[in-house]
């Protein structure tokens, strides 16, 4: 698998502020007067990769939309002002400290992570997900219309050029809280085969029974102030079946703060470690390849780990993440480790800790490839499997 790795570290590094979103606006209430439809039956929406990112197709009215799946923010929004209407008026009740009035309209505005703004107005909106009419489910939601941004950054509107954010986190603005979802799940493809379709199942029914065979289940954990995050309690990491010596305290889960979990992230493109776990994974990794990275000294938001090379050595471990409760994640060596043909560089996709999340370990989208991940919402807990997830429509269908 060959990507360009600075283009890589560059996009992250701003779908992790967008990221950051949920920590703003977790406890935010739905506006007086607006009651959002149930759904009450499945839908299944695709997806494709792009950038690093897995977009989501869906329909604002009757205009077909794309926008990025992010599990760790609850905004949804788009970058096209002229698929909304009926804006909400003011006084606005949703996310106060982000809110503002605007001739009687109610604005946002949002600072991120990386020092850019989004700003736009509130509306309430058609959505329709689905491939087929008899498959899809329309609700109202809030929509946020990212449409101008200021400072010499120019926002994210620019990164999200597919339309927006479709955020799917646990908190009141959430898809997943307007539109009343039991749960959710979604089977990511291949990074190197951009051609295959990802999908997603919104709403699931109770009547229908999820294969079993081989599934890992984990509980979703509860943070204060971080509710909207989907939080899992990782116990160990190992490699080629050997368990790494990371301090048991590097996994001991603070409910009031998060340090020591793990969250489900498919909107930050890769996995973030804290320090005492990323460098042992490190080290494991460059015994295999018996050599120093190129880039030791490196220990910056923007640097990763590679190696000289112009293939993956086949004696590479899988990884394996283990979870409460028993459940067992197997990374095959794709799904942690990448070739850059163009500088002959073999790459370590697992990164340092960032500096706004020391104690956290975070799993991004490249390691969830080919992994068939199931969000049971009313139960809090997570499942998954590992299956090829281009070869058929979904598991959960």
């Amino acid at each position: 698998m060959a990507l360009p790795l600075q283009a890589l570290s560059i996009l992250h590094h701003l779908v992790l502020a967008a990221s950051m979103l949920v920590v703003m606006v977790g406890s935010a209430e739905q506006p007086s007067g607006y009651r959002f439809p149930l759904i009450r039956r499945s839908a299944s929406a695709t997806m494709r990769y792009s950038d690093f990112e897995y977009h989501m197709e869906f329909k604002i009215g009757d205009s077909l939309v794309s926008a990025i799946v992010d599990t760790g923010s609850d905004l949804t929004w788009t970058n096209n002002s002229l698929l909304i209407d009926s804006p909400v008026s003011c006084p606005c009740d949703i996310a106060k400290e982000n809110m503002y009035c605007c001739r009687e309209v109610c604005m946002y505005k949002i600072n991120y992570g990386d020092t850019s703004v989004a700003r736009g107005f509130m509306a309430k909106a058609s959505l329709t997900f689905g491939e087929t009419t008899h498959e899809s489910i329309i609700g109202s939601a809030i929509i946020f219309d990212c449409h101008s941004q200021t400072g010499n950054n120019k926002g994210n509107c620019n990164l999200y050029r597919d339309g927006g954010v479709v955020g799917l986190g646990r908190g009141e603005l959430s898809l997943v809280k307007q539109l009343g979802l039991q749960n959710f799940s979604y089977c990511l493809t291949d990074y190197h085969e951009p051609n295959q379709i990802s999908h997603i199942v919104l709403g699931l029914p109770d009547l229908v029974v999820l294969p079993t065979e081989d599934r890992k289940k984990t509980k979703l954990m509860d943070i204060e102030g971080q509710l909207s995050r989907y939080y899992v309690e990782l116990t160990k990491i190992s490699m080629d079946h050997q368990v790494l010596d990371i301090p048991k305290t590097c996994f001991e889960l603070n409910k009031a703060n998060g340090h020591g979990g793990m969250f489900i992230d498919s909107g930050s493109t890769y996995t973030r470690l804290p320090t005492d776990a990323f460098s042992k994974v490190k080290e494991k990794v460059t015994g295999r390849m018996n050599q120093e990275p190129k880039n030791k000294n490196i220990t910056s938001n923007a640097g990763f780990t590679c190696y000289h090379g112009k293939k993956i050595p086949d004696n590479m471990p899988k990884m394996e993440l283990h979870f409460a409760g028993g459940a067992q994640m197997v990374l095959p060596i794709e799904n942690y480790m990448v070739l850059d043909q163009k500088y002959e560089e073999v790459c370590l996709t697992v990164k340092d800790a960032h500096p706004l999340h020391p104690h956290t370990f975070i799993l991004g989208n490249f390691q969830q490839q080919n992994i068939d991940m199931f969000f049971d919402i009313t139960h809090k807990e997570l499942s998954f499997v590992e299956r090829k997830c281009g070869e058929n429509k979904h598991a959960a269908v």
